[in-house]
C-alpha cells in the first residue's frame, strides 16, 4: 500500500533504508555502493546465462529532507544507473583505479504481481557470515517471495557479529518508521 500510494518502487524503499542506515553506521553523508541488477535485456529473452550488471551508486544522504524525498532522490539516480545515465562501470573503477565498491544491494522479484508492503509481508531477517564468498564485504539481498520479502545479510569477518546484529535492528526499525509516516524527517526514523 505505501508503494502504490506514493509512487515508490519496493525495491527503492529498501534502498533508501539501505543507505540511510549504511551512512548512520559509517558516520558519513556520503555513501557509494554496487547495486546488482539483471542485465538481460529483450534481446536475451531467449538465451540461457546470468546477464548481471553491477552498477555503481553513489549518493549523498542529507538527514534534514523528508522520508518521501530522500526515497524519491534515491529512486531518481537509482532509475538513471539502471537505465544507462552514462555511468563509469565497476569493472572500469576496479581496473583504472584499483577501487572496488565495499558494499552491495541486490532485489530479486521473479514474481508478476507484487504484493503490498507493509510491516506485516516482511521476512526479518536472516544475516550470517557462513560461506561468505561475494566480492563486498557487506551485502543486502532481497527476495520477492510468493507474499512476503526475505532480507538476508551477508557480511565478511571485516564487520563483528556485534555490529551486524545491531546494523539489522537499525534496519528494521527505520523501515518501519518509514512505512508509518513518510512525511518525518529521514534523521527521525532513528531514534
Amino acid at each position: 500500500v505505501f508503494c502504490d500510494v506514493n509512487g515508490f518502487s519496493v525495491s527503492n524503499v529498501f534502498l533508501s533504508v539501505y543507505v540511510f542506515v549504511i551512512s548512520k553506521f559509517s558516520l558519513n553523508d556520503k555513501v557509494l555502493l554496487s547495486l546488482l541488477v539483471s542485465g538481460k535485456t529483450p534481446r536475451f529473452s531467449d538465451s540461457v546465462g546470468m546477464f548481471a550488471n553491477t552498477l555503481p551508486f553513489a549518493i549523498p544522504v542529507d538527514n534534514s529532507i523528508l522520508v518521501s524525498d530522500f526515497i524519491g532522490t534515491i529512486q531518481s539516480i537509482s532509475s538513471k544507473i539502471v537505465s544507462g545515465g552514462g555511468l563509469y562501470s565497476v569493472w572500469d573503477l576496479k581496473n583504472d583505479y584499483g577501487y572496488q565498491t565495499p558494499i552491495a544491494y541486490n532485489y530479486r522479484d521473479s514474481q508478476l504481481n507484487l504484493p503490498k508492503l507493509n510491516n506485516d509481508i516482511l521476512d526479518f531477517m536472516d544475516f550470517t557470515d557462513d560461506n561468505f564468498n561475494y566480492s563486498f564485504d557487506l551485502i543486502l539481498n532481497i527476495d520477492r517471495l510468493e507474499e512476503e520479502y526475505s532480507l538476508e545479510f551477508k557480511y565478511s569477518n571485516k564487520y563483528s557479529d556485534e555490529l551486524m546484529n545491531n546494523f539489522v535492528k537499525t534496519y528494521e526499525i527505520v523501515l518501519k518508521e518509514i512505512l508509518k509516516n513518510k512525511n518525518q524527517k529521514i534523521e527521525a526514523t532513528v531514534k
